[in-house]
């Protein structure tokens, strides 16, 4: 993303990542490192959003108010930009790379890392998918992808391989592929991250 990225962000499976269905009981050591509800003004440091296609078209993570999950705002992947679409009008555009990264944080003197979010969504294309994951470079990124349908639903995702780094970096993506199956896409909202020292 602006300023921090030499190249595109990559994904990659291969860390395995835990999901939870409910919320972790949190106490003494548990230090909430971001909270993101997009209510106000977006993004804020430290994160930042970065349109990875090469498409020619300037289309990032923004917000939008036509669902959300609680408030009036939620965020949609091609909301913002010089190119951005209104998703009341139109379904998420092709040849999107969407990223919302954050970060640096510092994990030296941490245990666990776990990103909670609530998330609605329309994806019909199996090629098609939202993505959350974590980076100790700002580059590559390890995590776990989805596509479907789905209500609001609460996620928590615990990550992996990162405890002890200097700098780690959590990234949701939206990818979309070049053909015409598109749909409402995927709505992101109420988003933390928690380090447990």
């Amino acid at each position: 993303f602006p300023g921090q990225l030499d190249s595109a962000p990559g994904v990659s499976h291969s860390v395995p990542v835990e999901t939870a269905s409910t919320n972790a009981n949190l106490v003494d050591n548990w230090n909430r490192l971001l909270a993101e509800d997009f209510e106000g003004s977006f993004p804020q440091n430290p994160c930042a959003v970065y349109d990875g296609s090469d498409d020619g078209f300037n289309r990032s993570w923004g917000r939008n108010n036509l669902r959300s999950a609680s408030g009036l705002w939620a965020g949609w992947p091609a909301s913002a930009g010089a190119d951005s679409v209104n998703p009341a009008m139109s379904h998420y555009p092709a040849n999107l790379d969407s990223w919302l990264i954050c970060g640096p944080f510092d994990m030296r003197a941490a245990q666990d890392l776990v990103a909670q979010f609530a998330r609605w969504m329309e994806i019909n294309d199996a090629d098609d998918y939202f993505f959350v994951g974590a980076s100790v470079d700002a580059v590559t990124f390890h995590g776990i992808a989805w596509s479907g349908v789905d209500e609001w639903a609460a996620y928590h995702v615990w990550f992996q391989g990162v405890a002890g780094e200097e700098q780690v970096w959590v990234g949701w993506l939206f990818h979309s592929d070049a053909d015409e199956n598109r749909a409402a896409g995927v709505w992101l909202d109420d988003v933390e991250l928690w380090r447990y020292n």
